[in-house]
């Protein structure tokens, strides 16, 4: 007899083939399955396991219009029956093969039932591990009565809600019921690899960068592609010489029943590399996906072999992505110099215009609603309009803070809210200096990000961190890539705010520390900005910049036009002097007492070719050609030494910076 006869009223039932199937015979089953026709119909089930007496089944619960009230929604449930007196974890992977077969099932909530208390805090305990992207939802084999069980089940479901936060979860995403937003990046990289085009996806930690490589494994399991996951932050990948980390691909690219055979080396690594991937399957694309690329990279100084080894990788792979086209490559990280710059150690970057980065944005507002209340209606939590707006414009629509101050919020409701609870702008704002606490620590890995990879973007953080927005507006117009970088790091916006207001704080803090560590380092306390003190720095910078610049280009010129030609190049570039009356002088003597800081600027503009090895060192040193030119206008402009002048102290502290870097990059390659 079906379970709505049984109990009259508009309910449930169970399939009638699983009445005649699995359950035949076995009534104490049916008993336990009867009582979620209050809220479900059951369609289907199966055994799973006989390594118990009673063995293990599962079964596939779909909503009915009062479980739809319930839960709100009408995914369909998986509800794991077992006989045990405790959880096993290894459920959670029975949950996970059947989640990604059936794309009806809600990927969040997993019913269980079992034996006893300890069962029942076992399931708990693993719902609760930070590491857990399930709510698990225990229930009592011996508490499934049919009169109450309406009731029940709702306050079963609720209180295992309560007890979870989905929002504290801080590993990248590997469900896409946890996955909001990024619809565009993920459809711009489709796109790119329908186009045989490559991609580069870079931002700050804890944006969502592996989770859209994860997602997108999700999206290509097809027999029209092979996704191919290297991690390199992973020891093993980035101790590897460019033609293993070729031969470390390529065995991911066979089939597994195929062998790659002898080792690759140095000499016929790419040969073999290419060998091999003329052989593939041209119908069927390999997406290569390199999370944290920086690893493999010139910039990373701690993994120093691959300054050399990553031009020859990307220089083969370039070679073979020409004539194989089922090859594409997504490129994952945080510093987006590796794309950006043009030459590394003197030589072409081969990534320079092959892969075009793209930066990971905040979410935007309708995301970051979505998102909230997608999994607050699990927890019992409804997000209003204005709790939504606080979030992105508070946390600037990052991901990672927006789930934190969620969970701040979460805990501080305890354990015995009513459900559902509202929470509005007044919550966040009640609970902000722990909101804060909290993200103190991710504050300070963004901004160290920012200051080791980006020093000038981060002098001018702290100008609008400073209310300085003049310097920045000003510094802005004269270094644009710098503005860009924090814009693309979604770090400023284009009317010039920061974008994470909650962070200005830190900012200012991190930004004294720095200065205190630098001072610390160089024995000396800190000085005060006298005017004084700022002539004499000018003059140092000013005076240090010139005399190795002259030296740089008498270098130079000498290496491209000869010994005996490269005077007459300093003539051509004169715009101090009339260059009839250059003629005949000696070329030291024209570098030595008639070059001047506007000269200077012309030569290197017009002869950059002869100089751009300044652009080839790591980051912290390497110049380019417009930053140098602008840079070579400010000296020249805020010549306070000469002049008995002042000068702004933002201005004057990114001066200093840069003229410091300009020497040190200079000494580097000056040096005999």
């Amino acid at each position: 007899m079906a379970a709505k006869v049984l109990y009259g009223g508009n309910m449930g039932e169970i399939n009638p083939s699983l009445r005649s199937g699995i359950l035949n015979g076995q009534q104490d089953l049916r008993n336990l399955l009867e009582p979620f026709t209050k809220l479900f119909n059951i369609k289907s089930g199966f055994r799973y396991s006989k390594s118990t007496s009673q063995g293990i089944y599962y079964f596939f619960l779909k909503p009915d219009i009062h479980g739809e009230k319930v839960l709100g929604s009408s995914s369909e449930i998986l509800l794991i029956v077992t006989r045990d007196s405790h959880f096993r974890k290894s459920l959670l992977g029975l949950a996970d093969n059947l989640c990604l077969n059936n794309q009806d099932l809600d990927n969040l909530l997993l019913f269980v039932t079992g034996v006893g208390n300890k069962f029942e805090d076992s399931a708990i305990e693993s719902s609760n591990d930070p590491r857990s992207t399930r709510i698990i939802v225990p229930f009592l084999n011996d508490d499934l009565k049919f009169d109450k069980m309406s009731e029940e089940l709702t306050n079963t479901i609720r209180r295992a809600a309560i007890n979870s936060d989905l929002f504290d979860i801080r590993q990248p995403l590997q469900s896409d019921e946890m996955f909001f937003g990024r619809m565009a990046i993920i459809n711009e990289i489709r796109a790119k690899i329908r186009q045989s085009e490559n991609i580069g996806i870079f931002g700050l930690r804890r944006t969502g960068k592996t989770s859209v490589l994860l997602k997108m494994s999700r999206l290509m399991k097809s027999n029209k592609f092979k996704m191919i996951s290297i991690n390199a932050e992973n020891q093993a990948v980035y101790s590897l010489r460019w033609w293993q980390l070729l031969q470390h691909i390529a065995e991911q690219m066979l089939p597994k029943d195929e062998q790659i055979g002898n080792d690759y080396t140095e000499a016929s690594g790419g040969k073999r590399f290419s060998s091999l991937t003329n052989k593939l399957d041209k119908t069927v694309t390999y997406v290569i996906a390199i999370d944290e690329i920086e690893h493999i990279s010139p910039v990373n100084e701690k993994n120093p072999h691959w300054k050399e080894d990553f031009i020859d990788f990307w220089k083969t792979i370039r070679a073979i992505h020409t004539t194989n086209r089922n090859i594409v490559f997504i490129l994952s990280g945080v510093n987006g110099y590796v794309a950006e710059k043009s030459t590394f150690e003197g030589s072409e970057n081969p990534l320079f215009n092959w892969i075009i980065p793209q930066y990971m944005p905040g979410l935007e507002i309708d995301e970051l609603g979505k998102m909230v209340n997608s999994l607050g209606r699990y927890m019992g939590l409804q997000f209003d309009r204005d709790a939504v707006e606080h979030l992105k414009r508070y946390y600037g629509g990052h991901p990672m803070l927006v789930r934190l101050a969620c969970s701040t919020v979460h805990k501080s409701l305890g354990q015995a809210y009513a459900i559902p609870t509202k929470i509005t702008k007044a919550t966040f704002e009640k609970n902000t200096e722990e909101i804060n606490k909290i993200l103190s620590s991710f504050y300070r890995q963004i901004l160290d990000q920012i200051c080791r990879w980006y020093p000038e973007e981060y002098e001018m953080l702290g100008m609008l961190a400073n209310q300085d927005r003049q310097s920045f507006i000003s510094l802005s117009e004269e270094f644009p890539e710098f503005s860009n970088h924090l814009h693309w790091y979604g770090l400023v916006d284009s009317d010039k705010n920061i974008t994470i207001p909650s962070m200005i704080p830190e900012i200012k803090r991190h930004i004294r520390n720095s200065k205190k560590k630098e001072s610390a380092v160089k024995n000396e306390q800190p000085k005060e900005l006298t005017v004084e003190w700022k002539r004499s720095e000018i003059g140092r910078i000013r005076n240090g910049c010139e005399d190795r610049l002259k030296k740089l280009i008498k270098r130079g010129l000498k290496f491209k036009y000869g010994v005996s030609k490269w005077g007459a190049s300093l003539v051509s570039h004169s715009v101090s002097y009339d260059k009839a009356k250059l003629h005949g002088i000696n070329p030291d003597e024209i570098l030595k007492s008639r070059l001047y800081l506007k000269d200077i600027k012309s030569i290197l503009d017009k002869e950059w070719g002869a100089f751009q090895a300044m652009q080839s060192d790591r980051k912290d040193a390497a110049i380019q050609k417009i930053e140098l030119l602008a840079f070579i206008d400010q000296l020249d402009q805020n010549r306070i030494d000469a002049h008995a002048g002042d000068i702004d102290d933002m201005k004057f502290g990114l001066i200093v910076l840069m003229g410091d870097k300009v020497i040190r990059t200079l000494d580097n390659l000056l040096d005999d």
